[in-house]
């Protein structure tokens, strides 16, 4: 679902496939024999709502929590992605989900690298970006001191 939404719904074009994306869908389709035109891109209000029915997919499908790989490809996505506004709904559905405590989510952050993850997003230029990113950081941050603490009660004498 991240690479549909990646390759073919996105925003802002700045991939160049480097990154192993290249966006799609720039120049419209045509029919390899009649030239008659297939396909084209959707407008921006289409994308809206074709971005909603993915994110609604990707909500149903981690429904049960997150695995190990899940977390690295939403993580992956985020940090190698060139358009701000996916950036933005990326970090929002982690937000969201961090908040919510959807299962297996904080474990699986920090397992990878925790807030570390996130800091080169605050570089961004978005400052939308950028506020979603602490968020996340401090949303971890407090989640690994609250398990520091947990652990620590359990290990000492009583």
């Amino acid at each position: 679902v991240l690479d549909i939404l990646r390759t073919f719904y996105w925003f802002d074009a700045r991939g160049d496939g480097r990154d192993g994306y290249k966006e799609e869908g720039k120049e419209p389709r045509y029919h390899p024999v009649s030239r008659e035109k297939v396909g084209e891109r959707p407008v921006e209000g289409e994308l809206v709502q074709l971005r909603k029915v993915l994110f609604a997919i990707l909500h149903v499908l981690l429904k049960k929590g997150f695995s190990l790989e899940d977390t690295l490809s939403i993580t992956t996505c985020i940090t190698t992605c060139k358009d701000r506004r996916q950036m933005e709904e990326m970090l929002f559905f982690i937000n969201m989900h961090l908040f919510k405590g959807t299962a297996g989510l904080h474990e699986s952050l920090l397992h990878i690298g925790g807030p570390d993850v996130f800091l080169p997003v605050l570089r961004n230029e978005s400052e939308s970006v950028r506020v979603h990113a602490v968020r996340i950081i401090a949303k971890l941050v407090a989640f690994s001191r609250e398990r520091q603490l947990t652990s620590e009660k359990a290990s000492s004498p009583l």
